[in-house]
């Protein structure tokens, strides 16, 4: 081919840069890069390795590679990979919360372990991030006219307005109580340290007091 080959291979990876910057165009005027997570692309090779080099700093930081699927596959099951991609994100960041709660969680540290303790700390508006596991279960009681909350068996009255109480999920009641009060919820799947612990906790903004600890 002579000389054409390498005018041939100067066009086409003008054509590779040409087309990645078109797609970072498109994207920025699609997403808010300050305030999106995460990045998945597909891509073919040479269009993929000029969109990451083209990339802010940023959102190269962001990008999840999905290395199961094709460009040219299906969107349904691109956006499968991306969804379970996802999950297994979502679930190591939840992994990773527990263990540090776990090594945190000591007298008068800076995390809680159990229903007890963290219910405590929820109720004093003093958590900052918290786990639960898919398997955790809990009754207790709340109380309508404080919306106090407790674990295990009923008293006969609220301990806190000695208002009349009833049975709850407590489950049900700790995430619509902790999404009141903007904590972070992270969820982890059949984590068996976080179970052996209770099967909850939670991160708190300042160490705990004695007071609370009690």
């Amino acid at each position: 081919m002579g000389w054409s080959l390498p005018r041939f291979q100067r066009h086409q990876q003008e054509h590779i840069k040409q087309r990645a910057k078109e797609m970072l165009e498109n994207l920025e005027k699609l997403i808010n890069s300050g305030k999106t997570e995460y990045l998945f692309a597909v891509a073919e090779e040479g269009i993929e390795a000029e969109f990451k080099k083209q990339l802010s700093t940023g959102m190269k930081k962001k990008l999840i590679p999905l290395p199961s699927v094709e460009p040219h596959d299906p969107d349904h099951k691109i956006l499968a990979a991306s969804i379970a991609a996802l999950q297994t994100i979502s679930r190591q960041k939840a992994e990773a919360l527990a263990r540090q709660i776990l090594e945190e969680a000591e007298p008068l540290g800076q995390a809680t372990a159990g229903p007890e303790p963290t219910l405590s700390a929820l109720q004093g508006h003093q958590i900052e991030r918290m786990v639960l596991d898919a398997r955790f279960k809990g009754t207790g009681w709340r109380c309508p006219k404080c919306c106090s909350l407790g674990s295990g068996g009923s008293p006969t009255a609220c301990p806190y307005c000695q208002g009349e109480i009833c049975s709850a999920n407590l489950r049900e009641e700790i995430v619509a109580k902790a999404k009141a009060q903007g904590v972070e919820l992270f969820f982890t799947e059949n984590f068996s340290p976080l179970m052996k612990a209770g099967g909850i906790g939670a991160l708190l903004k300042y160490k705990a007091s004695k007071k609370m600890k009690s």
